[in-house]
C-alpha cells in the first residue's frame, strides 16, 4: 500500500481525486490538506463522504508528509513552485494538476501566467504528464506535472498527426467545456444567472491553455473556447488542412495504429452525434475522425471528462505508471452516459 496525500483536497478536483482513489486496491488516503477548511472534517463539506473518507482538512506543512509516498498537488497557479522544492527534497513524489511545471520555456510560462516562476531549476525533475504519450518519462521522474483539460483533449487528437508531420498549417479548434472547469472558488462568470440558459465564448487568442498545447504540438493553434451551462465534459472540435489528402481509412489506421495499446483512448468514426456523455464520469477519451476531401480537410472531435481525464483521473494513471502498477487500477469504471 502507498501512502498519499492530497493538498487542495475540498475543490472539484480534489474530491474527484478521493472519490476515485478510496476504491483504488493499493492506495491509503493518509492526508487531506485544505488551508481554507482546515479543521473540517472532510465529511461536514461533502456529506455523501460519511463513512467513506472521515479525515480531517489540515493546514500543509512539510513536517506533515513525512508517511507519504506521494502528494497530488491541486493548487492554483503559482502555488506549486513554493511546495515542490521541499516535497522533493523529502523524498515525495508529486502530481501537479496546476501549470506549474508543465510549459518547459519558462520565459513562456511566465508571459502567460504574468508571475515570475521561482523554482525554473526544478523544471528537470518533472515529467509530462500525457499518460499515453510519455510513459517512460512518467515513470522515471518524481515530479509530474499533470496535463490542462483543454490541453488533454486537443493533443490526444492532434498527436498522432503531429508525430508523422502531417500538419503544416495553424489548426483551428473550437472547444466547448462545462462550468466546473472553473473550480469551485467563487467567480462572477460561474454564476447561475450569467451560465444558465446562456453560451460564451471566452479568451479567443488568449486562453492559457493555447500556449501549453503549441509547446508540446509544435504547431501554431487558433483556440477558441466556450462555456455551456453544464457541469462537466469538454468536447473540442478539431479543423485540420489535410496536407496529404489523407483518405478516412488512411486516418483510422494511423489513429488506430497509435493508440493500439492505449486503453483510455477510444477511435470512432462513422459517427453522426460525438457527445461528452460518452466519457462522463470516466478516464476515456473518445477521438471521432472525420475527412471532408471536396474541402480538402480532416475533422476530429474529442471528448473527454475536464474532471477526470482532464484532471484527477489523469492523475490518478500517472500515479499508477510513476509506481510501477497497471495505469488502469482505480480508473476502468463504465462512463455514465446519463
Amino acid at each position: 500500500m502507498k501512502n498519499i496525500g492530497i493538498v487542495g483536497a475540498s475543490g472539484y478536483t480534489g474530491i474527484e481525486l478521493i472519490r476515485l482513489l478510496v476504491n483504488h486496491p493499493q492506495i491509503k488516503i493518509t492526508r487531506l490538506f485544505a488551508h481554507k477548511n482546515a479543521g473540517k472534517l472532510l465529511k461536514d463539506i461533502y456529506p455523501f463522504l460519511t463513512g467513506i473518507c472521515d479525515l480531517e482538512l489540515e493546514s500543509f506543512s512539510i513536517d506533515k508528509v513525512t508517511d507519504l509516498d506521494l502528494i497530488f498537488l491541486a493548487l492554483p497557479h503559482g502555488e506549486a513552485h513554493k511546495i515542490v522544492p521541499q516535497l522533493l527534497e523529502k523524498k515525495v513524489k508529486v502530481i501537479d494538476l496546476s501549470p506549474d511545471f508543465r510549459i518547459t520555456d519558462i520565459s513562456l510560462y511566465e508571459r502567460t501566467y504574468q508571475i515570475k516562476h521561482t523554482a525554473p531549476s526544478y523544471m528537470q525533475f518533472a515529467s509530462h504528464g500525457f499518460s499515453e504519450l510519455f510513459p517512460d518519462d512518467i515513470a522515471l521522474k518524481p515530479l509530474c506535472a499533470n496535463p490542462g483539460c483543454y490541453v488533454t483533449s486537443v493533443v490526444l487528437g492532434l498527436y498522432p498527426l503531429v508525430k508523422q508531420g502531417l500538419i503544416n498549417k495553424p489548426v483551428l479548434i473550437d472547444a466547448k467545456s462545462g462550468v466546473s472547469g472553473a473550480g469551485r472558488t467563487l467567480k462572477e462568470t460561474a454564476l447561475f444567472c450569467e451560465v444558465n440558459e446562456n453560451f460564451t465564448a471566452y479568451q479567443t487568442f488568449t486562453h492559457r491553455h493555447a500556449p501549453e498545447m503549441e509547446n508540446i504540438l509544435d504547431i501554431k493553434l487558433l483556440f477558441s473556447p466556450h462555456l455551456i451551462p453544464m457541469n462537466r465534459g469538454i468536447l473540442s472540435a478539431i479543423y485540420i488542412d489535410s496536407e496529404k489528402n489523407l483518405t478516412l481509412n488512411q486516418l483510422i489506421d494511423l489513429f488506430q495504429t497509435f493508440y493500439k495499446n492505449k486503453p483510455f483512448v477510444k477511435v470512432l468514426f462513422n459517427q453522426e452525434r460525438p457527445s461528452t456523455n460518452y466519457a462522463k464520469r470516466s478516464n476515456f477519451c473518445f477521438l471521432f475522425l472525420n475527412v471532408y476531401p471536396e474541402l480538402n480537410k480532416i475533422v476530429i472531435f474529442s471528448t473527454i471528462d475536464n474532471l477526470i481525464k482532464g484532471a484527477s483521473g489523469q492523475a490518478i494513471q500517472n500515479m499508477n505508471i510513476m509506481f510501477g502498477f497497471d495505469e488502469t487500477l482505480g480508473l476502468l469504471n463504465i462512463p455514465n452516459y446519463l
